[in-house]
């Protein structure tokens, strides 16, 4: 059923699978007898439905309705009673990869190549472009495949005028639909729908598909029709900004830090307009997309990012926050997470990664994410942080007062303060990111402590966030400070918070290239008030921030308040997902100084 959203899709899709197991039935597939007829019935009730009032023939936008079942079966030729036409039938269905009887799909790419279609039928391939030239005939008298022609011309003039062939497919596979419950099945019949309505194109009065081939890439661009403006673009120069969207998108993606969509944004609006966008317009989300597509290695996300295809689980769990378990509602149990809601988490913020392992494995995917969760009864549950969990390390520094240890402490307190100690000692040497966690109480005075003590250098992200923010309003007439400030009261739906985000984001776009300047090998950055990270949605530039100190750029110390230092590290409430060898418990006792003001211990 052609129009669904993707939820109620995967219902009916889930149900329709459950009635079939209980039935006994399987699913028809385009080569089978069963499918050819339902094929001749469907279309035959639209071009009734659609035939005019003088019984002439319907128009094309009658056949619209037709669903891809019914197309596909209706693109491969009938089999002969005497079997004579086996290697074109079967060179066909290759050429389209359409499943077998059995509905297995082929071993070939989606857009398979004449050769490798002859090497498995066993013929030259000169006899499969026989085949398919018949075929192509045979197609374009077909009012069913014209009108899937038709409907590619709106869907590439409706998306930009360029487009890939898999999202030709998967949108085309949204219009019409598909019985088909494997997601695998149904992509491959609207794919080859795609390419026998391209297959003919050549074969109509205006030919309007243009093609670029890399490897396993391939991109169409929309002629100008006769009827269009003059300046409307032309193919090639779609299909060069194409390219170089996709060349600024692989280079994106292999960068160490994941670009933020600001970044994004901003790199790929720069492509030399001499390729050709003079009189292309694509608006932010398209143009993202289309890098991707025509990228070697890079997706986008949601949000408008641009990640490798092959980003590590590790890191995408990270950046998900897949792992941060739900806190339970007053007295109530805790729920815990399922291994599919910790996959569901990371495949909604990239959707082109491949499938999470289950569990055990998924367990050390999330533990090497910084998530310390147990596995018991099927889900995943928090587990209650200890000082035991911290790392400990040996101190590279030796105490100026006392040669007392982790492990010879007269008391738990004690020992937890000389933990502290070491771990920031080597964190200072090695450089690294690390989340502190200090009892809200105890902030300025471990603020003063990790300054003076440890050289840090202070950075107040609030102080800079709103510097910079004001100076972005008095840089224009509207909105005026106090507007801002309304604002920032404003319900989050409003039209007035809308704009406020939008602000915002100008803010932290501004600001990024100082914060990623902070970091010095010589000295810890210490981020403080760093709250508005979350509340105005800049934790994206504290990702950065992160991974270069993590590559080498210095040490960044970010300085959480909390009620519990020993629970997950938190920012206004949001959870700051690090392992747990970038996180440090400053206890009230290494602010307090117990652990330097002990005697030395005789041996």
């Amino acid at each position: 059923m052609p129009g669904l959203g993707a939820k109620t899709r995967q219902e009916l899709q889930r149900r329709l699978r459950e009635w079939r197991d209980r039935l006994g039935e399987h699913e028809a597939t385009p080569t089978s007898a069963a499918a050819r007829a339902a094929a001749r019935t469907e279309v035959d009730a639209a071009a009734q439905a659609g035939a005019t009032a003088d019984g002439g023939e319907p128009e094309l936008a009658a056949f619209a309705t037709v669903g891809l079942d019914a197309v596909a079966a209706r693109l491969l030729p009938v089999p002969h009673p005497t079997g004579r036409n086996r290697n074109e039938g079967e060179a066909i269905r290759l050429l389209l990869r359409l499943p077998d009887e059995a509905g297995n799909l082929p071993r070939l790419p989606s857009w398979a190549k004449q050769p490798a279609v002859a090497a498995l039928v066993g013929v030259s391939p000169g006899r499969v472009a026989q085949f398919l030239m018949a075929q192509r005939k045979r197609w374009h008298a077909d009012p069913v495949v014209r009108a899937v022609r038709l409907e590619l011309i709106e869907l590439l003039a409706e998306s930009g005028r360029v487009m890939g062939a898999e999202e030709l497919a998967a949108a085309l596979l949204i219009r019409r639909g598909s019985a088909q419950d494997r997601e695998e099945l149904r992509r491959a019949l609207a794919t080859a729908a795609v390419r026998a309505a391209v297959e003919i194109d050549p074969l109509t009065e205006e030919a309007r598909f243009a093609a670029r081939r890399h490897g396993d890439r391939l991109l169409f661009a929309l002629q100008p029709g006769r009827a269009e403006p003059q300046d409307t673009p032309a193919a090639p120069a779609l299909l060069d900004y194409a390219d170089a969207l996709g060349g600024v998108a692989d280079a994106l993606s292999r960068q160490e830090v994941l670009p933020s969509p600001a970044t994004v944004l901003r790199e790929l609006a720069a492509v030399d307009p001499r390729t050709g966008r003079t009189g292309i317009a694509l608006d932010e989300r398209r143009m993202v997309q289309l890098a991707a597509v025509a990228s070697k290695s890079a997706a986008a996300s949601p949000r408008l990012e641009i990640y490798p295809r092959d980003l590590d689980p590790v890191r995408a769990l990270r950046l998900a926050q897949a792992g941060v378990v739900p806190a339970p509602v007053g007295d109530a149990e805790p729920t815990g997470l399922s291994g599919k809601q910790i996959a569901d988490k990371v495949q909604a913020r990239f959707p082109e990664l491949p499938p999470l392992p289950p569990h055990p494995k998924l367990d050390r995917l999330l533990a090497d994410a910084g998530f310390d969760l147990v596995y018991r009864s099927g889900r995943y549950y928090a587990r209650r942080s200890s000082l035991s969990s911290a790392r400990l390390e040996p101190s590279r520094r030796h105490s100026t007062v006392s040669t007392v240890t982790a492990w010879t402490a007269e008391s738990p307190e004690l020992a937890a303060s000389l933990r502290a100690e070491q771990q920031l000692t080597a964190a200072a040497e090695e450089g690294g990111f690390r989340v502190l966690t200090i009892r809200v109480d105890r902030y300025d005075l471990a603020t003063r402590e990790l300054t003076t003590r440890f050289a840090g250098r202070p950075v107040s992200v609030a102080d800079r966030f709103v510097s910079e923010l004001r100076t972005l309003v008095q840089s224009r007439p509207k909105p005026t400070w106090q507007t801002v400030l309304t604002a920032d009261r404003a319900d989050p739906n409003s039209r007035d918070a809308l704009k406020l985000a939008e602000f915002t984001g100008r803010a932290w776009q501004s600001l990024r290239p100082a914060l990623l300047a902070l970091p010095d090998r010589r000295v810890p950055v210490l981020l403080v008030d760093a709250a508005p990270l979350v509340r105005y949605r800049g934790m994206h530039l504290l990702e950065e921030l992160a991974e270069a100190a993590r590559a080498g750029a210095g040490p960044v110390w970010l300085l959480c308040p909390m009620e519990d230092p020993t629970e997950l590290p938190r920012l206004d409430d949001a959870v700051v997902p690090v392992p747990p060898y970038e996180r440090v418990v400053l206890p009230d006792a290494w602010v307090s100084n117990a652990h330097r003001g002990r005697p030395e211990q005789a041996g």
